[in-house]
């Protein structure tokens, strides 16, 4: 499976552990009849597979289609990539207050999103009134 252009997406790849390889046709009909059969894991990597264009075409539709039914069902990094999805405008309308929202439903908190690591997460000391500089 290739990674997905953008380094929020490939800040989750590797957080999540995807390894960058090339899909074989059968392995895309037997991800394909998982994810049909309902399992999340395979919902979101199919969706994963056509944001990419990685062995089957592109297609920003059916990306959107497998990584909500995946979120639905309580993926956490399904509803992280979703929330990247709307927050990009990828194969949906661009909402960043829908963006929020599927990153915050995420049930497993511990894999992290990019605002959650990043330097302006951390409140600076010198925002703060109360501290003040020596002259």
């Amino acid at each position: 499976m290739q990674l997905l252009p953008g380094s929020v997406v490939i800040f989750f790849a590797c957080v999540l552990g995807i390894v960058a390889a090339a899909p074989t046709e059968s392995g895309i009909d037997a991800l394909r009849m998982t994810a049909e059969a309902g399992d999340p894991k395979a919902q979101y990597e199919l969706g994963l597979l056509y944001a990419s264009g990685a062995g089957l075409t592109k297609s920003s539709d059916e990306a959107v289609k497998w990584v909500r039914k995946s979120a639905a069902q309580g993926n956490a990094a399904a509803q992280a990539y979703l929330g990247v999805m709307f927050a990009n405008g990828e194969g949906v309308v661009k909402d960043p207050a829908e963006a929020v929202k599927c990153i915050a439903r995420r049930p497993n908190k511990a894999i992290p999103t990019p605002n959650a690591t990043s330097a302006s997460a951390i409140p600076s000391a010198r925002a703060s009134p109360r501290i003040r500089r020596k002259p």
